[in-house]
């Protein structure tokens, strides 16, 4: 069983820490990262219009594709 309790002072986790130890209960901390980046790398200068050829030749407009979105719940 796991349970994730968040202690935001450290005087209360020294308490709760004896408490735990005392019930015989064990436990770990587990810290956040800091400074995560994400796996992404994004164009420096990207190019729109690179994209543009794949609608050529289809009817669609913003209406279409907002029906095609949402259906009913427009």
């Amino acid at each position: 069983m796991e349970l994730v309790i968040k202690i935001n002072n450290t005087a209360d986790f020294n308490i709760l820490q004896l408490l735990l130890n005392r019930l015989g209960i064990s436990f770990s901390e587990k810290t956040k990262k800091t400074n995560a980046k994400l796996p992404i790398t994004l164009a420096k200068d990207p190019d729109f219009m690179a994209t543009a050829g794949m609608w050529a030749d289809k009817n669609v407009s913003i209406d279409k594709l907002r029906q095609e979105a949402w259906g009913s719940r427009m």
